[in-house]
């Protein structure tokens, strides 16, 4: 069952999972799995999880998915050996399953059990020898014990099977450094890197090879998130269905994650997605709350990083293509690249498409094409939105400058009055109402909002840019007359 490698005389592990392998069509007795009661110490949550799972196991004993599901709570509350032993008698009962010998493989791994890990998975193969995460485990473990031969094949496996994954390629970049052949390395790790800059252990090894040839000004310059998930297979189905199975827990890992946002902690917040991510690198609320973390920190790039390969894995989930479509925004605003906004667009436009009634997505779209300069088609999307359920100050205002921008100034003093009176809290109506008045001819008005902004918030960037365009209409004794360029005096077309 092992390779010659191994030891003459298979350690027990081994011998209790072959035993386990050749049990056949299974146990017809379906005993009951190992369970957790509050005297092991564990928390009253964790023990009603166990509980409800154990009442659907004893419903229905044979059904594997019963089993799974409280496997997966004994592995999200760290009790490794319920979990290995509950898989175990999976396996004993339904020989057949390739994914739970696949999650045996991985707890006698992270064991440090590598002969078993091996057995366990060789075990996998024999029935489902076409998954990609299996072979790159196995490299891993190949790795470890030094085998750089059976290690590069485990990871070509992998590549060969999930191409776009970067996990099988990372493993043959560091077959290739541990042979000392790093301009191998090097040339994976940048074109990886390239293509996944969020990716902490691309990133983290691009630099040691960086410096073991000799380009230490490279490396240092190298820019590598120090917070984050750490390189996993990202497309590994029955790691998601764990996830899935497992009660409670994902709801309150996104809801302390979103809570450190709130409080403007993105490092926070990674700090939790993290080993959730390394568990289920594939979960779309996981990868889209990161999206955010980097954005908090202006990583645009690590953003994009993070959805990319989502994307390629699910080219159609609206969710994933509006969140790049708002990043590309973000990041065409903070290099001022058109190019940027107009591959934002399409991307919101597809998402659109794909989620028609989504009010998010169309307002997403009217910023970016307000941006664009295309105001009839963003004054129709914005309207959309709110028509959606989107009236919030964000989409009003930006109503509001879009028909300030069209000159169509009556409706926009309108709005941005409506906006003042709705949010009295916000100060950008009113600044905004200053604008349009001003270009109005309605200097008295104007300047009486004005100053209202003024008390409110002295640094309002807004402030000086009116008073100098108040005093320019003054000065020619005109009103509603376009600025140069078009633009009125503002903070642009898209929030800021």
């Amino acid at each position: 069952m092992l390779p010659s490698r191994s030891l003459p005389r298979p350690s027990l592990s081994v011998l209790l999972l072959l035993l386990l392998a050749g049990c056949g069509g299974g146990s017809s007795s379906a005993p009951l799995p190992p369970r957790l009661t509050a005297v092991a110490g564990a928390s009253a949550d964790v023990v009603q999880q166990v509980d409800t799972a154990y009442a659907r196991i004893e419903a229905e004993p044979a059904k594997v998915e019963n089993r799974l599901a409280l496997a997966a709570i004994y592995e999200a509350a760290n009790q490794t050996d319920l979990a290995l032993e509950t898989y175990e008698q999976i396996a004993g009962m339904s020989s057949e399953e390739a994914r739970v010998w696949y999650h045996i493989g991985r707890l006698r791994a992270a064991a440090q059990d590598a002969e078993g890990a091996l057995a366990a998975l060789a075990e996998a193969e024999k029935r489902q020898g076409g998954y990609p995460p299996l072979f790159w485990r196995r490299g891993l473990l190949e790795l470890e014990r030094e085998d750089l031969e059976a290690a590069e094949r485990s990871f070509r496996r992998a590549a060969e099977l999930a191409p776009q994954d970067p996990s099988g390629p990372t493993g043959l970049a560091e077959v290739a450094l541990r042979r000392d052949d790093v301009a191998s390395a090097l040339k994976i790790l940048e074109e990886l890197h390239a293509r996944l800059p969020a990716e902490r252990t691309i990133g983290n090894r691009l630099r040691d090879a960086l410096r073991r040839a000799g380009r230490g000004e490279e490396a240092e310059a190298l820019v590598v998130p120090e917070t984050g998930p750490r390189l996993v297979y990202r497309n590994d189905p029955w790691m998601a269905e764990l996830s899935r199975l497992r009660p409670l827990a994902l709801p309150e890992i996104l809801k302390v994650a979103e809570a450190r946002l709130r409080a403007a902690d993105p490092q926070g917040a990674l700090q939790v997605l993290g080993p959730a991510l390394e568990k289920d690198p594939g979960d779309v609320s996981l990868i889209t709350r990161a999206t955010d973390a980097f954005v908090q920190m202006k990583q645009y790039d690590a953003a994009l990083g993070m959805l990319e390969p989502a994307i390629q894995h699910d080219p159609e989930n609206f969710r994933l293509l509006y969140c790049r479509g708002v990043v590309l925004h973000y990041k065409s605003q903070a290099v001022g690249d058109r190019r940027l906004l107009e591959e934002a667009e399409r991307m919101l436009a597809k998402g659109v498409e794909l989620a028609p009634a989504a009010g998010d997505g169309r307002l997403a779209l009217a910023r970016v094409q307000a941006d664009l300069g295309r105001l009839e088609e963003a004054l129709a999307s914005v309207g959309r939105a709110i028509e959606l359920g989107q009236r919030n100050p964000l989409s009003v205002m930006l109503r509001g400058r879009v028909l300030l921008n069209m000159r169509r100034l009556d409706e926009a003093i309108a709005t941005f009055t409506e906006a003042r009176r709705d949010w009295p809290e916000e100060v950008a109506p009113i600044a905004y109402l200053a604008a349009a008045l001003t270009e109005s001819g309605r200097f008295p008005e104007a300047r009486a909002t004005l100053e209202e902004v003024v008390a409110r918030q002295p640094d309002h960037p807004m402030i000086e840019r009116i008073r100098q365009r108040m005093a320019v209409l003054e000065a020619s004794g005109e009103g509603n007359v376009a600025p140069p360029g078009g633009e009125v005096p503002g903070e642009g077309q898209g929030d800021r």
